[in-house]
């Protein structure tokens, strides 16, 4: 198995780390490379797909997650094999960990790195910016009012609409 690791500023907390993984059909959409998800039955199937000058990576299979504190997974199980997004939340930093179980794994290392950064800092500016607008915010995700807004609010609301929509 080759795995890869990035280490990523973070200021939140856990609790909201999991606020923001939990559901992963709001999270995935907003890496920055295409990851799509489809829930079948009782079973939710991600594609994944990352282009990037000469690097191509697509993986497709079923995804599950766990929590436990500091860490969330997602394992993906497809036909090439096994793809794993770990990241936990320590003191200042979010450690985020792409580990892949898949033929030619070896070539993937820069690729997994990508993974690992990207993903690393989506979850954490997701998760700060929840943690900042969240309380402030009263209704539904689609239809909100912000309390006693300030405008060094402003990104984290935006990044907390862009997440709910």
């Amino acid at each position: 198995m080759e795995s890869e690791v990035a280490e990523v500023p973070f200021s939140g907390r856990w609790e909201s780390m999991v606020a923001i993984a939990a559901n992963p059909g709001e999270l995935f959409p907003s890496f920055p490379y295409r990851a799509r998800l489809v829930r079948e039955g009782d079973r939710t199937l991600v594609s994944l797909s990352v282009r990037r000058f000469l690097m191509k990576f697509d993986f497709e299979g079923v995804l599950e997650f766990t929590f436990g504190e500091p860490f969330v997974t997602y394992v993906m199980k497809g036909r090439k094999g096994l793809l794993i997004l770990s990241f936990a939340a320590e003191e200042g930093t979010l450690l985020a960990r792409a580990s892949a179980d898949i033929d030619g794994e070896r070539r993937l290392r820069k690729k997994l790195r990508f993974l690992a950064a990207e993903s690393g800092k989506t979850l954490a500016r997701m998760a700060e910016s929840y943690e900042a607008a969240a309380p402030k915010i009263i209704g539904s995700p689609t239809d909100f009012v912000v309390q006693d807004f300030d405008p060094s609010l402003l990104p984290h609301i935006i990044r907390y609409v862009r997440l709910k929509l």
